[in-house]
C-alpha cells in the first residue's frame, strides 16, 4: 500500500532546527515546524456512497454524501458536516501553569501554537486508499516550566478518517511520548449539516432528531445531564 505524505516543515527548515542550540530559538523552532503551511490543500478519500475531505493546512474534516439514498438524487454530493465546526478537542490535566500551580488546559485542534505553557500544532497529513491520517504534536513544560526538545514532543494525537461500506470510522490515538502519568480527555464535535460542498460551513436550521428519541427538535434544547445526552443528533432536510 503505498502512501502520500505531506510535512508542515521545508527541508530548510529542518536543517535550521538542527542548528539551533538557544532555548529561547528552540521554543521559536517548535512554533515554525508545527505551524509551516503544507503545500496541498484537500485529501480525498471516496467510495461509492462517502467522501471525506481533510484540509492539509489545518486538518479540518469534511464529510460528504456521494451517493444517499437511490430514489432521491438531491441527497447526492451534500456536506453533512461543517469543516469549521467540527473539532478535536484536547484536554490536559494536572498541567504546570508557570506559577508554581497546575491546572487543566483544553486544546482545539483545528488551530495551533500556545494555550497557556503548552505549546502544539499540525505535523502531518498522510493518505491512503481508504483513511486519512491527521497527526499533532504537543509539547507540555515540566515543573521548572522547561519544554521538551522539538524532537521529543510530549504527546502524538492521531485521527484516522476511515470509509468502511456506507460509514466513517473516526478513530482517535494519543501517544504518551514520555516517562510520566497525563490525565487527558478527548472531545469530539460533529457539526451536521445538509449542504451543497461549495457552502459546506453556512448553518442547518434544523428539524433535527437525537439518537435517544424519536421525537422532532424544532429549537434549540439543552442536555444537561450526562444520563440523558444522546450518542449522536441527525439533521433532517
Amino acid at each position: 500500500m503505498t502512501s502520500k505524505l505531506v510535512r508542515s516543515a521545508k527541508c530548510g527548515v529542518q536543517r535550521w532546527l538542527r542548528s539551533v542550540g538557544c532555548r529561547v530559538l528552540s521554543l521559536l523552532a517548535i512554533i515554525v515546524l508545527i505551524g509551516q503551511p503544507v503545500r496541498a490543500q484537500v485529501f480525498t478519500i471516496a467510495n461509492a456512497y462517502l467522501q471525506v475531505d481533510v484540509n492539509t493546512q489545518n486538518g479540518n474534516m469534511t464529510i460528504l454524501t456521494v451517493q444517499g439514498d437511490p430514489t432521491n438524487p438531491f441527497d447526492d454530493n451534500q456536506a453533512i458536516t461543517d469543516p469549521e465546526d467540527t473539532a478535536l478537542i484536547l484536554r490536559l490535566y494536572n498541567v504546570p501553569n508557570g506559577n508554581g500551580g497546575i491546572g487543566t488546559v483544553d486544546l482545539d485542534l483545528r488551530a495551533s501554537g500556545t494555550v497557556g505553557t503548552i505549546t502544539y500544532g499540525l505535523n502531518v497529513i498522510e493518505l491512503f486508499p481508504n483513511m486519512i491520517r491527521t497527526r499533532w504534536l504537543v509539547y507540555i513544560p515540566d515543573l521548572l516550566g522547561q519544554l521538551p526538545p522539538v524532537e521529543s514532543p510530549s504527546l502524538v494525537v492521531e485521527r484516522e478518517c476511515v470509509i468502511v461500506g456506507d460509514m466513517v470510522e473516526i478513530r482517535v490515538r494519543v501517544t504518551n511520548k514520555e516517562n510520566i502519568s497525563r490525565n487527558i480527555g478527548i472531545g469530539i464535535i460533529l457539526d451536521t449539516g445538509f449542504n451543497p460542498p461549495g457552502n459546506a460551513t453556512q448553518d442547518t436550521p434544523g428539524v433535527f432528531m437525537v439518537s435517544n428519541s424519536s421525537a422532532i427538535i424544532y429549537y434549540e434544547r439543552e442536555f444537561t445531564k450526562a444520563r440523558g445526552l444522546p450518542d449522536f443528533y441527525l439533521s433532517l432536510p
